[in-house]
């Protein structure tokens, strides 16, 4: 296949299709005629921009076999790329006076405008702005030479606060600034903000604002409501594009705002247009994607449903508005060496295996680099959701977010040798690592992980490297590095109410507070346990009493027996004000020691129980097969 391919074509290398649904089909064709042959069949892109117009769609009519899988892959060392943006040409000055009245007077030099009706651009539908509400809807962006701009906001950077919630329907409420007059002729305005809790955030139209009041006005109640000196901020202003790399979309006129970066002549500007997802797979076995780029989209990258043997490996998925690539129940799935990157929602969401007879999905998650995400819906949209049963996670870096970098459900898993860093950069009450509220998840393994620098913003409640919220038991945290993971209330691991994990052999550096603790007095662990929803989880979701849970996890016999007993073991803490933060009566603790400065970690060892961490294997390493942006 080739952009310079036609699909009368053959297929071949001197006369390529242009398409992968006929190269699909030329799979079909020969599947009809029998079996694939040994080795399978394999349909190989050349380099080059592939314009995407439609959703690439494989059923379970299009699997490979066993020995014989189908390969959609980059010929050799070429580079496809599949692009769903728009390119904005024909920049102009603003000499409209209408307009440069609402601009800033530091803007109005400096302003292009671009008509995107002329330049056959129709979609301007306001449900794809900016992130808009809780539910992970479509987004649309503008990227100047592959960076993300602005949407114009204020304030710049930071956030205002809410001064007064000024009634029941927690949609009105009163900020004075002097800023809001700039607004008054305002449309499509929109305010994002942590409106009640620090840990969800979601973006909500405005209907109305009155400067003289000082008040703002919102379309809709947020999720949770509004409360008083909650932060947020409006975005979406023409009256605010006030610095470089600020844009606003006038979805009336059809006409693009922005402020570049550099010179229009001297770049490209693309607006992401494509609004479903590239790929969709269903039911599919033995398939194989490698080596393919996907960029500019306001949606999804790659969605594979109840997919079977499915490797996606040495791609790039990038400058999405939603999630990379969501797989779920899955089984024998291999995610290696890809590179995810600038996304409005998730990394991954992956699933597979299965939680009431504990068989393992035989998910793979290795060598991947997944950055700057979550970035328009901006909580609960980690690098990996993952839930199921027996997924290995291991050699993946995953950085710069402003919530958590794995949300973690589900029984058996591995997560091991993963670099984490500058995570939780926004959200509070919020781990590099969150598990949460079911008591059954067991057999977890946290091990030679290096947690660096998480934590930012506002942070009332805290923000940690781990976080085991609501009852989160029984899991082993063992040999990971912590460096200034301790914000807040909380330390570099915080327990919620659990019981029965184990601390072992950790070193926290630059941790206010080592391992912290929220902890549940007995009643309070027996209430929560004989909750019907709780009970749900534990005995109609899975049944704790019986095999395999009963054999496999025999610590689940005394469930409602000693609320808050957790073990930690042989840590490590270096230039800690508490080793410990609120740990209660009973908590088993041996042999963790206590350093002004850093030491030599194997003369610590030399002389105590303490092991060295293996600290030169983590993280992301070499591999041919492995993406490069």
């Amino acid at each position: 296949v080739s952009p310079k391919g036609h699909d009368a074509n053959l297929g071949t290398f001197e006369k390529p299709f242009a398409t992968l649904e006929r190269a699909r089909d030329a799979v079909r064709a020969l599947k009809a005629n029998g079996v694939l042959p040994p080795g399978g069949a394999a349909v190989y892109l050349r380099g080059g921009t592939y314009t995407v117009t439609n959703t690439f769609v494989l059923g379970a009519a299009d699997s490979g076999s066993f020995g014989a899988p189908v390969v959609y892959g980059a010929w050799q060392s070429e580079k496809p790329v599949f692009n769903g943006g728009f390119r904005v040409r024909k920049f102009k000055k603003v000499s409209d006076p209408a307009i440069l009245a609402r601009l800033p007077p530091e803007a109005r030099a400096n302003v292009r405008v671009a008509d995107l009706k002329a330049q056959g651009f129709t979609d301007f539908d306001a449900q794809k702005s900016y992130g808009y509400g809780m539910n992970n809807k479509t987004m649309r962006e503008l990227y100047q030479d592959g960076l993300p701009l602005q949407v114009a906001r204020w304030p710049n950077a930071g956030m205002l606060k809410i001064d007064e919630v000024l009634d029941s329907t927690n949609q009105v409420f009163a900020c004075k600034t002097d800023r809001m007059t700039r607004w008054a002729e305002a449309s499509d305005m929109l305010a994002n903000g942590y409106w009640t809790h620090l840990w969800a955030a979601c973006t909500v139209p405005v209907a109305a604002i009155d400067p003289v009041k000082g008040t703002i006005r919102l379309k809709e109640k947020p999720g949770y409501g509004m409360v008083k000196e909650r932060p947020f901020y409006v975005l979406n202003l023409l009256e605010e594009i006030d610095q470089p790399g600020e844009w606003y979309l006038d979805r009336a006129n059809g006409r693009l705002y922005v402020w570049p970066v550099k010179h229009p002549w001297f770049s490209e500007l693309v607006l992401s247009r494509w609004d479903k997802p590239f790929i969709a797979a269903s039911k599919t076995q033995e398939i194989v994607f490698q080596g393919l780029t996907f960029e500019y989209g306001q949606q999804h990258g790659l969605v594979l449903d109840g997919c079977i043997n499915t490797t996606v490996a040495g791609c790039v998925i990038r400058r999405l508005g939603g999630t990379a690539l969501t797989a779920l129940q899955s089984a024998n799935l291999k995610v290696y060496g890809n590179v995810l990157r600038t996304l409005g929602h998730t990394g991954m969401h992956v699933s597979g295996g299965n939680r009431k007879n504990l068989a393992s999905g035989q998910i793979v998650i290795e060598n991947n680099d997944v950055g700057d995400f979550g970035r328009c819906s901006r909580t609960y949209n980690p690098a990996l959701l993952l839930e199921g049963c027996g997924a290995q996670v291991t050699h993946n870096h995953f950085h710069h977010a402003p919530s958590s970098a794995m949300r973690i459900e589900g029984n058996d898993h591995l997560i091991e040798y993963n670099q984490v860093d500058h995570v939780v950069q926004e959200s509070d009450d919020q781990g590099g690592i969150d598990m949460w509220g079911n008591p059954s998840y067991r057999g977890v393994v946290i091990r030679f992980n290096r947690w660096q620098d998480i934590g930012g913003g506002e942070i009332p409640c805290g923000q940690a490297g781990i976080r085991f919220d609501d009852a989160i038991s029984g899991i082993l945290v063992y040999g990971n590095l912590f460096e200034r993971t301790s914000n807040g209330n909380f330390g570099g691991v915080q327990i919620h109410g659990g019981q029965k994990n184990i601390i072992d052999n950790n070193v926290f550096v630059g941790c206010r507070y080592g391992v912290s603790f929220s902890a549940w007095a007995q009643t309070r662990w027996l209430e929560y346990l004989n909750r019907e929803s709780v009970k749900k989880l534990m005995f109609a979701d899975v049944n704790i009493r019986l095999p395999p849970y009963s054999t496999r996890y025999p610590e689940l016999a005394d469930l409602g027996e000693k609320a808050n007993i957790n073990s930690l073991w042989r840590n490590v803490f270096v230039g800690s004000e508490q080793m410990f933060f609120k740990a209660p009566k009973g908590t088993d603790a041996w042999d963790n020691q206590v350093f002004a400065e850093m030491p030599d970690l194997n003369a610590v060892a030399a002389r105590s129980p303490f092991r060295p961490l293996p600290l030169t294997e983590i993280g992301l390493y070499d591999d041919p097969v492995r993406a490069k942006e």
